[in-house]
C-alpha cells in the first residue's frame, strides 16, 4: 500500500490520499469562541477529506467552519480564500459565501490539532436555502445556473494566484494520468472498456487541442451538492459553494463539469445539460470548437469520477458509502452518452446555444 499510496499521491494530490480529518465538535466550538468571539453549538457536516461544521448561536445565527486537511498545500488553501475575497470586493452580487476574519483580522487562523501539528480553519457565512440535489428541477433553474456559472467565471477572469496552476486530479486536462489508478475491480468488463475508450478519446482527440483554447481560473466543481437555491423559488440560485477544486484550466472544462452534473437519467440524457449550456452561452458565448468538444469532455468527466471515487472507496472503506454516492449513476450516464452518435450530441448543444432564452 505504501508505494501505491505514493503513486496515487502524485496523481491525486496528497489531500485526496490523506486520512480523513476528524475533530470533536467541542473543539470547534471552543476555537470559534476564542478566535471569532462567537458562542455557538457545532454540528458536523459530511465531508470527504476536510472537517466542516455548522455553528449556530442561541440567537439563531449560523456560520460554517471549514477546517482544511493538514495535507492540503497551504498555498492552495490561500488560493481559495483569496478567490472568495476577490469576488466579494469585485462583484459582491455573485452568490458565494463570505470569508470572515477573526477578532484580530486573520482570515486563515490555525487550529491546533496536536502539540506539533495544526490545520488552517476558515469561518464562512451560512447561506440558507435548499441544496440543488433536493430541489425541484426545472429548465429555468438549469438555465439560471448556467448564467450564474458564467458570471462567476467572468468575475474570476482577472484573478490570479501562485496556487492556480497546481496539479489537481479533478482537472479534466489531467485525465490521462488516471489510468494508473484503474483497478481490475472497476465494475464489469463493459465498464472497464468504456472507461478505457473514453480515456483513449481524451488522449487522441482532446488533449492535443485543450492547450489552444481560452483558459482561466474556474470553480471546477459545479455539482448538485455545491449549489443552493432559494427555499421558496427553486429556480433562483442563491449560492455557489466549495471552491476546493478550483484551478486554472480550459474554460470549456468548467462548462463540461457543470453540464455533466445536469445530465438526465433517461434516453433524453442531454436535454437538461443543454439547458445549462444554453444559459451559460447567454453570458459567455461558446465557440463552435468548444461546443464540438463538449460531449467528449462530459464523458471524460464521468469516467474520471468513476475512477477517482472507486480508488478512494478502496482507500477509505469506512467512508465508502459517501464517496460512492454518485458513482453508479455516473457509470450509467457514461454508457448512455457513449451510445449516442457524437454528431447528435454536438447538435443538441449547438441548438441550445441558438434558441431563445428559456421563459
Amino acid at each position: 500500500m505504501g508505494s501505491t499510496s505514493m503513486m496515487a499521491g502524485e496523481i491525486l494530490g496528497q489531500s485526496l490520499v490523506a486520512d480523513i480529518l476528524s475533530i470533536d465538535p467541542s473543539t470547534a466550538e471552543a476555537f470559534v469562541a476564542a478566535r471569532y468571539g462567537i458562542i455557538g453549538s457545532a454540528t458536523r457536516l459530511t465531508a470527504e477529506r476536510d472537517c466542516n461544521f455548522v455553528i449556530q448561536t442561541e440567537a439563531g445565527d449560523r456560520y460554517v467552519l471549514k477546517v482544511t486537511n493538514p495535507k492540503e498545500d497551504r498555498v492552495f488553501v490561500n488560493f481559495q480564500t483569496s478567490a472568495l475575497r476577490h469576488l466579494e470586493l469585485k462583484t459582491p452580487a455573485i452568490p458565494v459565501p463570505r470569508v470572515l476574519p477573526t477578532v484580530d483580522g486573520n482570515f486563515e487562523p490555525e487550529l491546533r490539532l496536536t502539540p506539533s501539528g495544526s490545520a488552517i480553519a476558515r469561518l464562512l457565512t451560512y447561506v440558507p436555502g435548499e441544496v440543488l440535489r433536493f430541489s425541484n428541477r426545472t429548465a429555468q433553474q438549469r438555465h439560471n445556473l448556467g448564467r450564474v456559472a458564467a458570471e462567476l467565471a467572468v468575475s474570476l477572469q482577472d484573478y490570479d494566484h501562485p496556487g492556480a496552476r497546481h496539479l489537481i486530479a479533478w482537472d479534466i486536462k489531467n485525465a490521462g494520468r488516471l489510468r494508473e489508478l484503474m483497478s481490475p475491480s472497476l465494475g464489469e468488463q463493459a465498464d472497464q472498456e468504456i472507461i478505457v475508450k473514453t480515456l483513449d478519446v481524451f488522449d487522441q482527440r482532446l488533449a492535443p487541442r485543450l492547450p489552444n483554447l481560452r483558459a482561466q481560473i474556474v470553480h471546477n466543481d459545479l455539482n448538485r451538492n455545491n449549489v443552493i437555491v432559494d427555499a421558496e423559488d427553486h429556480s433562483r440560485i442563491v449560492a455557489i459553494l466549495d471552491f476546493g477544486d478550483m484551478v486554472h484550466t480550459a474554460l470549456i472544462n468548467d462548462v463540461a463539469i457543470g453540464a455533466a452534473n445536469q445530465l438526465g437519467d433517461t434516453p433524453d440524457l442531454l436535454a437538461p445539460a443543454a439547458d445549462f449550456v444554453g444559459g451559460y452561452h447567454t453570458i459567455t458565448p461558446l465557440s463552435p470548437e468548444e461546443l464540438g468538444m463538449l460531449p467528449d469532455l462530459i464523458a471524460v468527466r464521468l469516467a474520471m469520477s468513476v475512477i477517482i471515487t472507486e480508488w478512494r472507496a478502496r482507500r477509505f472503506p469506512d467512508n465508502r458509502t459517501h464517496i460512492l454516492r454518485n458513482t453508479e449513476s455516473n457509470r450509467q450516464r457514461l454508457h448512455l452518452l457513449l451510445g449516442m452518435p457524437r454528431t447528435t450530441a454536438t447538435s443538441i448543444f449547438l441548438h441550445a446555444c441558438e434558441r431563445p432564452r428559456v421563459p
